[in-house]
């Protein structure tokens, strides 16, 4: 799946009749980051990629579950234990495994692993439509929301609007893993 991230935001793109130029103007990232991405030289952040996909017009759960094998059915209500996607967010540690099959909710549901000292939001923190819910399984983290920030331990949960700037990061010394879903 990762290495055919590119190729299907191209695909997806020219199907649509969306300029790179018009894509990069609305999604506020540079034409060489697009290009870079569609050829394979670049992945982008997981918020960087909900713009984009979001712009050409489909969920994160449609991008991941576009080349699925199995039954439309099964498909469409199951994602088996072994056949998870992973999405991995350049510039960290972070990692996003996706659990959401390709039924077209409105729901994104992952779970976020962050490695001790990571953030989530790298050099820019996440924007996005849409409301973020949290529930700490693993480990300790720090929630930033706006300008507020907060301590977050295994059993804490949450919800904030994910259009106000955020990120999550890991000061502690082990890994921290969040469940989190997206509407």
């Amino acid at each position: 799946m990762i290495e055919n991230t590119g190729a299907r935001i191209k695909q997806l793109r020219m199907s649509k009749g969306i300029s790179i130029s018009k894509l990069s103007k609305e999604i506020r990232v540079s034409r060489s980051l697009i290009s870079q991405v569609e050829n394979g030289q670049a992945l982008p952040s997981l918020p960087t990629l909900g713009k984009i996909v979001e712009a050409i017009g489909v969920t994160l759960s449609e991008f991941f579950n576009m080349d699925e094998t199995t039954s439309l059915h099964e498909k469409d209500i199951i994602v088996r234990k072994n056949a998870h996607r992973m999405v991995f967010v350049p510039e960290t540690n972070s990692s996003y495994q996706m659990l959401t099959p390709n039924s077209n909710a409105k729901m994104q549901f992952f779970i976020s692993e962050f490695p001790p000292g990571d953030v989530s939001g790298s050099k820019l923190p996440s924007i996005h439509k849409g409301e973020e819910f949290f529930y700490v399984v693993e480990g300790n983290v720090c929630l930033r929301v706006g300008d507020s920030t907060y301590k977050l331990e295994q059993g804490d949960s949450g919800s904030f609007d994910s259009s106000i700037s955020h990120e999550f990061g890991n000061p502690g010394d082990e890994t921290a893993k969040v469940l989190m879903a997206t509407i």
